[in-house]
């Protein structure tokens, strides 16, 4: 059984940052487990959320601003996730 990957190895694969062995075990993993499916599927989401807030903003916030905004975004999504789902602390 291929283990699931975890949400940071998910978001390197998403953004193309996965090569080789890493990027076909991530593959496998999608291939063969709803769970993983599931996770990418929430990761996507979020980020597509973000980018949908950046481009509807008039205004340009400050970078800072913009971290923490995205920083507590995650946050709240990281707060719903079941126990098992939820990256070590």
């Amino acid at each position: 059984m291929t283990p699931i990957p975890s949400d940071s190895q998910l978001e390197r694969y998403l953004g193309g940052s996965l090569s080789g062995p890493a990027r076909a075990g991530v593959e496998r993993a999608l291939c063969g487990s709803p769970e993983a499916r599931d996770r990418l599927a929430r990761i996507l989401a979020e980020q597509e959320i973000i980018e949908a807030i950046k481009d509807s903003r008039q205004i340009r916030l400050p970078d800072e601003e913009e971290q923490r905004i995205e920083a507590r975004l995650r946050q709240r999504v990281g707060s719903m996730r079941k126990p098992q789902e939820r990256p070590p602390a």
